[in-house]
């Protein structure tokens, strides 16, 4: 069995049917080769506009304000057989709030 890696991002993720995408290409590339090793799931910003870079992976978890992303970051970090990855987390970038 595959141990749980979840994804943290400030990146802002598109959801179109069951499609998920972003405009970050590491963003796309690294969780998709890491799911070799890993269950990934990812835990990001909620965009309403379409982003460029197709996921392909399905746990994804999008957010559409900052209270529920920090509660849900929060929230999985108190399981202890989990590993976390940061990507496109910065202190200038975390807080800012655009459309």
């Amino acid at each position: 069995m595959k141990k749980t890696l979840y994804v943290i991002s400030n990146e802002k993720i598109f959801k179109s049917s069951d499609n998920f995408f972003c405009d970050n290409i590491d963003m796309r590339s690294t969780p998709e080769g890491l799911s070799k090793y890993f269950e990934i799931k990812i835990i990001s910003r909620k965009s309403k506009i379409s982003r460029s870079q197709k996921i392909n992976l399905k746990s994804i978890k999008n957010f559409s304000n900052i209270i529920s992303y920090l509660f849900e970051v929060v929230k999985n970090c108190k399981n202890k057989n989990s590993k976390f990855l940061l990507i496109s987390l910065s202190p200038y970038t975390f807080f800012l709030l655009d459309s």
